[in-house]
């Protein structure tokens, strides 16, 4: 059995069901209302505070990626989708290529890479996206296979 990666729409819409959690979930509804709280002078100009929210939200988007996909291999996208963050070998990837998968998303332009083929933060990396039921039947099958390798 192979693993089938999901379609590009799937991804488009984990993609779109990330930066809509993170813009509207995180950042505007529990992150800027603290920092204005606890910081009511860093929100006093326009220029400031447009600075300001692009530093806070790359620090954001690096933990939210980083720290969703290297402790569930999923983020709120794949989530609901139901799909999951595995190697091209079907296996969990360890925490530094979470790390460096994350990290290839900062890249300039690597969102266009998905235009021409997977994107940069895929193909870097050797991980992919499959359907979570898709893997663990995958699993079984490995775990079936090895015990009939034991006998």
């Amino acid at each position: 059995m192979e693993l089938e990666a999901v379609s590009k729409g799937i991804r488009s819409l984990n993609y779109i069901l990330d930066m809509l959690f993170v813009r509207l979930a995180l950042m505007r509804m529990i992150i800027v209302p603290l920092l204005d709280k606890a910081f009511p002078s860093l929100f006093t100009s326009r220029a400031d505070f447009s600075w300001l929210y692009l530093a806070i939200s790359i620090v954001i988007y690096f933990l939210y990626y980083f720290v969703s996909e290297a402790t569930t291999g999923m983020t709120v996208g794949k989530l609901l989708t139901q799909t999951i963050v595995v190697t091209d070998y079907g296996e969990r990837p360890t925490t530094r290529t979470f790390l460096f998968r994350t990290l290839w998303r900062f890249v300039p332009f690597e969102v266009l890479s998905w235009f021409a083929y997977a994107g940069w933060h895929d193909t870097q990396t050797g991980t992919t996206v499959v359907s979570k039921s898709q893997w663990q039947a995958f699993q079984e099958q490995q775990s079936e296979e090895e015990l009939e390798a034991q006998e």
